[in-house]
C-alpha cells in the first residue's frame, strides 16, 4: 500500500511535499512546523493548493477502496464461516442420530460432548426485575429536539459554532 501513496506524493510536488505527507502519517495531529508549512501551501500558489485538494481526495479514495475491500472481505469471511458450521453441524447431527460418540481419523478427531449448562429465554417479559440489567443510554436525537426547541436538558447543550471543511 505505500507504494502508490508514494508514487502519488512525489506526482503531487516533489520530494518537500513527500517528505510533509509522509512525516504526518506516524502521528494524529500536525505539530506547529507542520501546521505552518501547510499554511504556507495554502498562502501560495494555486497548484499549491490543488495539489494539496489532490492529495486529501488520493487519501479519501484508498480510504474508501480499503473500506469497500474490507467489507467484501468480511462477507467471504462469513461464507467460509458459514460453510464450516453446516458442515459441523450435519457431521454432529449424524454422530447423534448414529449414536456414536467418537470418531478418529489420523489428522483430526470428532467427538460429541457434553455442555455446560446454560440458560434459555422463553418469554423476556416474565423476567423479574431483580434479573434485568438495565443499561440506560442517551437518546441524542430527542436531546437535540429538545434543546433545538429551546427546551433546558441538565447535563446537555447544543453546539452551534462548529465548522467542517468542505472541499468541491
Amino acid at each position: 500500500m505505500a507504494a502508490p501513496a508514494t508514487t502519488t506524493l512525489q506526482t503531487l510536488g516533489g520530494n518537500l511535499f513527500e517528505e510533509f505527507f509522509r512525516s504526518i502519517v506516524e502521528q494524529e495531529n500536525f505539530d506547529d512546523s507542520q501546521k505552518a508549512t501547510l499554511g504556507e501551501y495554502l498562502k501560495g500558489a494555486i497548484e499549491k493548493r490543488d495539489r494539496l485538494g489532490e492529495f486529501i481526495a488520493r487519501m479519501e479514495a484508498e480510504a474508501s477502496a480499503i473500506r469497500n475491500e474490507e467489507k467484501r472481505l468480511a462477507e467471504r469471511r462469513q461464507g467460509f464461516e458459514k460453510i464450516a458450521k453446516s458442515m459441523r453441524d450435519s457431521i454432529h447431527q449424524q454422530m447423534l442420530e448414529w449414536s456414536i460418540k467418537k470418531v478418529e481419523g489420523n489428522l483430526f478427531t470428532f467427538a460429541v460432548q457434553k455442555n455446560p449448562d446454560s440458560v434459555e429465554c422463553v418469554d423476556e417479559s416474565l423476567t423479574p426485575g431483580e434479573y434485568i440489567d438495565y443499561k440506560p443510554q442517551s437518546d441524542r436525537v430527542k436531546i437535540k429536539t429538545a434543546l433545538q426547541a429551546g427546551e433546558e436538558v441538565p447535563g446537555w447543550r447544543l453546539v452551534t459554532d462548529k465548522t467542517s471543511l468542505r472541499i468541491k
